[in-house]
């Protein structure tokens, strides 16, 4: 797996440390160390312009200057709506979602751009202008929902939504079951045949036959951390009143089922996927109903967090064992 986000953290430490000089660059008579500090400065400009001194460059929809009174218009293209032709140079909004894309793979990147007109282009304009299920009631970019009836009659239990909370959620939860099928398909035969021969075989990669030479941590070490960790949860939570203590078996357990797809995704891409709405999906099918309503949404919230962290921990520590193993060298 290649993981490309450690492959900026590798050039920068090879900018910093590395002694011998590029012939490629004498030329602009700057040394490695000198060409990073003006790198990081254009950077640095860069990223203030939009935030301080020009926040119209951060996002700037130049098709509704030329009609401000097109609703449609401003549907389609403007800040609340689609974003349809939006000028965008803030580089922290556009690695929001997806991380930088100079790292991600084309491929990916490609796949991501398809998706993205079939669903924003074609799809979402036809269900909205066609007021499927009166989505026109409603504005067309927007995560809250509505519970008010048009005799003005509040109801708890009956709930609108957008559009595009609607399809987002739907693909979003789709794609989970894509990748879990995908990787049953097409990785099911070598996650076998690894798990099988890893523990045996050490020298089915190059990089685990250099680096088995050295010591590795016992595994008694991280079997102590997580219990740990896991006892100090089940404290809080049942002491706390935050959620009861058997529901972190099932954190965990969902955490662990949805690494290995998540995780691959991520070496291969570049692209994590988010995993809160899907915990938010599974706790509340299983919490709302057994929980007084008083406290379901804190018990939700913190089954939420509890996944989420597992999960988005357990993916940061297999990057860096890539990084210092694999990449580094690093014992």
């Amino acid at each position: 797996m290649l993981w490309p986000s450690c492959l900026p953290i590798i050039v920068c430490l090879r900018t910093i440390h590395e002694t011998e000089s590029d012939l490629t660059s004498k030329w602009l008579k700057l040394t490695r160390f000198r060409f990073f500090v003006i790198i990081i400065s254009l950077a640095f400009i860069y990223h203030w312009l939009p935030l301080y001194m020009m926040p119209v460059l951060a996002f700037f929809s130049w098709m509704c200057m030329m009609n401000t009174k097109s609703i449609v218009l401003s549907q389609l293209t403007g800040g609340g709506g689609l974003g349809w032709g939006t000028l965008q140079f803030d580089w922290s909004q556009i690695t929001a979602q997806f991380g930088s894309a100079i790292i991600t793979p084309r491929w990916a990147q490609c796949n991501i751009f398809i998706g993205y007109v079939l669903v924003i282009w074609i799809i979402l304009p036809i269900l909205y202008y066609s007021n499927l299920w009166h989505f026109k009631t409603y504005p067309i970019v927007l995560q809250n929902f509505f519970n008010l009836h048009p005799n003005a009659t509040y109801h708890s239990d009956t709930y609108h939504f957008s559009v595009t909370f609607i399809i987002g959620y739907w693909f979003y939860l789709a794609s989970f079951v894509s990748l879990i099928v995908h990787t049953i398909l097409y990785r099911g035969h070598d996650i076998i045949r690894y798990a099988s021969t890893s523990l045996k075989k050490r020298q089915n990669d190059i990089h685990c036959t250099l680096m088995s030479k050295y010591l590795e941590a016992p595994d008694w070490i991280y079997g102590i951390v997580f219990s740990c960790a896991f006892v100090c949860a089940c404290f809080v939570c049942h002491f706390g009143g935050l959620m009861p203590w058997y529901y972190l078996l099932l954190c965990v357990s969902m955490s662990f089922f949805i690494l290995l797809p998540t995780g691959i995704v991520v070496a291969e891409t570049n692209i994590r996927m988010d995993v809160i709405y899907l915990c938010a999906t599974i706790g509340s099918m299983l919490i709302y109903n057994r929980i007084t309503s008083v406290k379901h949404t804190t018990t939700i919230a913190t089954f939420i967090g509890y996944t989420y962290a597992i999960q988005y921990q357990a993916l940061f520590l297999l990057s860096n064992l890539k990084l210092g193993l694999s990449y580094s060298k690093i014992i």
